[in-house]
């Protein structure tokens, strides 16, 4: 697909996802407006992210990547984000690697971001996988 290569050579926003979920946690000392303007930096830019993997599953011809919460420094704050990515996977090798991969492992994918919703979730997609997290 054109888009999965648009993605793979874009360059990623330099926005973490520590630094999305610090913004979102709930009781967290960011503002509405500022979820508001992270949310808009966010939607429509691609992200190459490190993450910890909760779940997979496959459906449609693509992976559905799951993250654990985010982690995030405030003490006062309940972590909240959470990413949803959907993958596509390019070589025989992606598709192993998805299928292998378990709870708590990490992976890095890169991928468009399309809304942040209900507060917690970072939905992606499409996506694609990078390599395990560093």
């Amino acid at each position: 697909e054109e888009i999965v290569e648009a993605i793979k050579t874009a360059t990623p926003n330099p926005v973490t996802p520590e630094q999305v979920a610090e913004t979102f946690a709930l009781g967290t000392t960011a503002t509405d407006i500022q979820r508001e303007m992270m949310k808009q930096e966010l939607v429509g830019s691609v992200v190459e992210w490190d993450l910890v993997v909760y779940e997979v599953a496959y459906a449609e011809g693509k992976y559905e990547l799951t993250s654990r919460a985010i982690p995030i420094q405030s003490q006062d704050a309940v972590q909240l984000v959470h990413v949803l990515a959907y993958i596509h996977t390019q070589t025989p090798a992606d598709d192993a690697f998805l299928r292998s991969v378990k709870t708590d492992d990490p992976i890095r994918i890169r991928g468009l971001v399309q809304d942040v919703f209900l507060r917690s979730i970072v939905r992606i997609g499409p996506g694609v996988v990078v390599g395990t997290a560093t």
